[in-house]
Order: C-alpha cells, then structure tokens, then sequence
C-alpha cells in the first residue's frame, strides 16, 4: 500500500497543479470504494494484493491533496494549527473507525466493515461532489 502510494503521490501532485484537485479527490474516493469492495471478496493472495494495491491508489491520490487544499485555505499565521488540527481529527477519526470495524468484522464477519466502508466512502463522495463546486479549492 505504502509503495504505491509513494510512487503515485508525485504525479498526482503535478497533475492537481494543472487541473485542480476536486476531481482528483473524488477519484481518490473512488479508489477506495474499489478497495473496499475487492476486500470484501477477496478469496485468493492476489485479490488482497489488488485491494492493496487500489488502496494505496487512494492514499498516493488523497494524502497530498489535502495537504494542499488545507495549505492554499489557510491563512499563513494560522497553518500550524491548520495541520495539527487536520492531524489530530483524523487520528481521532482513524481510531474511531478502526474500533468500529473490528465491531464489525467480530459482529457480522469479515465481510462486513470493508461493505461498511464502501458504503461511507460513496456517501462522503456524494457530499463532497455536492460540497465542492461551492467551495474555493483547486
């Protein structure tokens, strides 16, 4: 995952510098909608390796995407705090959902919390397309 995320977020990068990075953030999502779905069913080495693989395309896409939208959004006095703040809710929100899906998957089986977050991750492209178009980012 790490790998290719690391080798996609360069490129993705310039590519948010010529054509802004709305779309490229729903991609993003929409990779990890993919992952989340190949998870699920995955029966075989290679179907987890794939899965991988579409995560870290979500990872590569969004980890500097929105490193760029909270630099270009925020005051220069204020990015300090910007990128703390964004560090500390996504931890918060990554220990939450990690908790919730071990709920899951002991609850319901295996299946179940990469279906939940298939589910979330289309509901927040779905809020984000709505969002977006009114707000002042790439």
């Amino acid at each position: 995952m790490w790998l290719t995320g690391g080798l996609t977020a360069y490129p993705v990068g310039r590519l948010s510098d010529r054509v802004g990075s709305s779309g490229l953030l729903l991609c993003s999502l929409g990779f990890l909608v993919v992952a989340h779905l190949t998870l699920a069913v995955a029966g075989s080495v290679w179907a987890y390796v794939a899965g991988t693989v579409l995560w870290g395309l979500h990872m590569g896409f969004s980890q500097g995407l929105l490193g760029a939208m909270i630099a270009s959004a925020t005051p220069d006095h204020l990015k300090g705090s910007a990128f703390g703040t964004f560090n500390l809710v996504t931890g918060l929100v990554v220990l939450i959902g990690n908790t919730a899906a071990g709920a899951f998957w002991h609850g319901f089986g295996a299946q179940a919390p990469f279906l939940v977050g298939a589910g979330l991750t289309v509901l927040a492209m779905g809020v984000i397309a709505l969002w977006l178009p009114r707000a002042k980012v790439g």
